[in-house]
């Protein structure tokens, strides 16, 4: 065979091969249009958003992809709306979820309180802020409580990307990068409150990654404070303006609760020295409360109750049952306190 028919045969392989991926790539933009998919890269939050009536640990989700009952247009009482990413959605059971046990725990026998959970896993404060305009506020809610997972959430993901990125690039990637690190699947069939999600390698090299952002030279708190504060105050005068309150709670890392997985990761990433761990909270807590917006910290209670307890699931770093107790209580006591 000559030279010029390798050539040839070259040639038409991979014009074959560009067709076949300009082919699959408008599949896969057709499909992310209409049933948006986590695994593909979007300026909206309807990508993270569970498919209606699916189903977790045997809960069926409401109409709109919620991890809730329908909102019930008839009530009279009092109404909060919680945003929030997957800590809101929670990893546990439906009746386990802390912003379940709080509409529970809110009810007294004169004042029925609806808790209506509009958590989306993954979401970031701007999606929060989207979630709020399109969808919270037409609830007419009383209060609006929103969860800031210190963990992720001082990171704010870029918007106006997706036009300029090849989702068969990102099927791959969450093929052969994402989807081998998790031992379990996103719902399992049955929840157990002891089963590991990550393999132990995996968890211990994403909790090291996590780490960077409390070490005393990180600046990415610094550098996205006013971002976040300035979204939150945007969302607090959107609900102003509707007549109902505002409210951030402040959703504590695993690494600053467990003294040993602190040593262990510290060792890991071999630091020598104190590290701030309640410092992201701190300085988040004292900005919102110079910009007027009302916030409660769960962290002390966690450090408080993690010297008895687990509150997290084993390799995970989402709540296991009793963290979604104990956040259900703090944020109850605080509203009860300053009046729902």
């Amino acid at each position: 065979m000559t030279l010029l028919r390798y050539a040839r045969l070259l040639g038409q392989g991979l014009v074959i091969l560009w067709i076949t991926l300009l082919l699959t790539e408008g599949a896969f933009r057709i499909f992310h249009q209409f049933r948006p998919s986590f695994i593909f890269s979007s300026d909206s939050y309807q990508q993270f958003r569970p498919p209606p009536f699916s189903k977790d640990y045997g809960f069926r989700l409401n109409s709109l992809g919620f991890k809730d009952l329908e909102p019930d247009p008839s009530h009279d009482g009092p109404r909060i709306v919680a945003l929030g990413d997957s800590f809101a959605y929670g990893v546990v059971p439906y009746d386990s979820n802390y912003l379940t046990l709080l509409d529970d725990l809110l009810d007294t026998e004169t004042v029925s309180v609806e808790v209506v959970n509009m958590g989306i896993p993954r979401l970031d404060a701007k999606d929060y802020q989207q979630v709020l305009v399109e969808e919270a506020l037409a609830l007419e809610p009383d209060l609006v409580v929103v969860g800031f997972f210190v963990g992720n959430d001082f990171h704010i993901r870029p918007r106006n990307t997706s036009r300029r990125r090849w989702l068969v690039a990102d099927f791959f990637r969450y093929l052969f990068v994402i989807l081998p690190k998790q031992r379990v699947g996103f719902h399992p069939t049955d929840y157990h409150d002891s089963q590991p999600t990550f393999l132990e390698e995996v968890f211990l090299e994403l909790r090291a990654g996590a780490a960077q952002q409390f070490l005393p030279s990180s600046r990415m708190v610094e550098q996205n404070l006013s971002a976040i504060v300035s979204i939150f105050g945007e969302m607090q005068a959107a609900t102003q303006r509707r007549g109902c309150r505002f409210l951030v709670t402040l959703l504590p890392d695993e690494l600053q609760v467990d003294r040993d997985l602190q040593e262990r990761i510290t060792a890991r990433i071999g630091f020598e020295g104190h590290i701030p761990w309640e410092k992201p909270n701190i300085e988040l807590a004292q900005a919102l409360e110079n910009a007027g917006i009302p916030v409660l910290d769960l962290l002390p209670a966690f450090i408080e109750a993690g010297r008895r307890e687990r509150l997290y699931k084993p390799r995970d770093t989402h709540w296991n049952r009793a963290g979604n107790r104990l956040a259900a209580e703090t944020i109850a006591r605080h509203l009860i306190r300053t009046g729902i």
